[in-house]
């Protein structure tokens, strides 16, 4: 046999069997859950999978674009100040511009991913020290252009993490990026417009009042589920949200809200899974307020105890992220 055909047959060989010991010791990742005080998430499903899509779409250059989580950086001790959230719209896209101020030895450590349950892209900020973005917890900046819908700051329970999610109609592509240089640090999310897309889904009340408000929505029938909770306090407004999902196109389910006597009773009339109640039984709330928490059949009871006197709310939902809002003038 000749000499160079030896050294090929040589060649495959090793590298068959480098390419079997890579395949033989590699471990899969497992992420443990954060703990969080302010948004509790009991058995969470995982994410449905998302078919991917192909990135030149529409128009526009959407290279680099797709469905797929996306992470800048990796995790280290530096800490960032969120100086400015800036947002702006491109040919078939939109920009959300993350500026940071406090220069590491390290790339900030920022992830971005698609939550298909709730119908957001959700950017996660890690060592983030101050928020300067003037968007307060449970807050948003409206966006509604061509199905990009809103910017939500969500509550996380680690003091030195920040997250915002980028409510859409329906699932698209997107790029996360980081800009530096020039005395310049910050990371773009770039998002292809989805498109608008009709909906008829009862968001429930608009105004305060002291009065009955319901919202119409799905049953256990179409897999209602109450899933996570999260709560702030703002201008003297306490808002408890619920964050809810379900088969089909509304992933509201049924609900009201009413007084009996100082007690302010939220039912949820119907359904499928609820992950919060055992979690909330007999929890302390700003306001001096405590919360009882029962299930009677398919439905699930909420009290909000230590109201002195009848005071307005406002019983509402969003989509993307998908919530049910209680807010209570305190």
């Amino acid at each position: 046999m000749k000499k160079g055909t030896l050294l090929i047959i040589i060649l495959l060989v090793l590298v068959s069997v480098g390419v079997g010991l890579y395949f033989i010791l590699k471990k899969p990742v497992e992420v443990e859950p954060e703990d969080n005080d302010t948004e509790i998430v009991e058995e969470e499903e995982e994410p449905e999978e998302e078919e991917e899509v192909e990135e030149e779409i529409g128009e526009g250059d959407f290279t680099g674009f797709s469905n797929k989580d996306q992470v800048i950086g990796s995790a280290s001790d530096d800490l960032f100040t969120l100086a400015s959230i800036l947002d702006e719209s491109n040919t078939g896209y939109h920009s959300f511009e993350f500026n940071l101020t406090g220069f590491g030895d390290n790339d900030p450590y920022v992830t971005a991913e698609y939550l298909a349950d709730k119908g957001v892209i959700r950017v996660e900020l890690n060592g983030i020290e101050d928020d300067n973005s003037g968007i307060g917890y449970q807050k948003e900046r409206s966006i509604n252009e061509e199905g990009i819908i809103r910017l939500y700051h969500a509550v996380t329970g680690d003091t030195n993490k920040e997250a915002y999610e980028v409510g859409l109609s329906q699932s698209t592509i997107f790029k996360l990026h980081l800009v530096s240089g020039d005395g310049r640090l910050k990371v773009v999310l770039d998002v292809k417009y989805p498109g608008e897309v009709e909906s008829e889904i009862d968001l429930g009340s608009t105004e305060f009042s002291t009065e009955l408000q319901e919202i119409s929505g799905v049953t256990k029938t179409n897999t209602a589920t109450v899933k996570s909770y999260s709560y702030s306090t703002s201008g003297g407004v306490l808002k408890f949200a619920w964050t809810v999902s379900a088969t089909g196109d509304n992933p509201i389910p049924s609900v009201n809200a009413g007084y009996d006597g100082n007690v302010l009773v939220v039912t949820f009339e119907s359904l499928s899974v609820d992950k919060v109640l055992a979690a909330v039984q007999g929890k302390s709330l700003p306001g001096s307020l405590t919360l009882d928490a029962v299930k009677s059949v398919d439905s699930s009871v909420y009290s909000f105890q230590g109201l002195t006197s009848q005071r307005p709310f406002k019983l509402s939902a969003t989509t993307s992220p998908n919530q049910v809002i209680l807010e209570i003038d305190l």
